[in-house]
């Protein structure tokens, strides 16, 4: 979690899938926040956590709708693994974001060189 005069501006939930991959299940940035490089920050910090404990990928999953999650995974060298069509379409309210009907989601995934 990233901590600034002891609030809580950033988290992230990592989780072991299997010897070799992590998710990063939630990302979150305080909306005032967003922009000033602190995803990206989380990101990485993330992957290091991930390469100490041996793995040597890092998966994340978001929505066809998130556009800027999109290019923020895409710009820490993310790349996009798989689409599972219809995973948000039995949400029980729809999901828009940036005006697009969230119904995919996009996988991708981080190379630990």
């Amino acid at each position: 979690m990233a901590v600034e005069k002891e609030e809580i501006i950033g988290v992230y939930v990592l989780v072991k899938k299997d010897e070799n991959k992590m998710e990063i299940m939630n990302l979150a940035v305080r909306e005032n926040k967003r922009g000033q490089g602190l995803g990206k920050a989380l990101i990485h910090d993330a992957i290091q956590r991930s390469a100490d404990h041996g793995a040597k990928k890092v998966v994340i999953g978001t929505g066809n709708s998130s556009l800027g999650q999109l290019a923020l995974y895409q710009k820490c060298h993310f790349r996009i693994t798989e689409i599972i069509e219809g995973f948000f379409d039995n949400y029980p309210e729809p999901i828009i974001e940036n005006g697009i009907l969230c119904r995919d989601m996009i996988r991708l995934c981080y190379e630990i060189d």
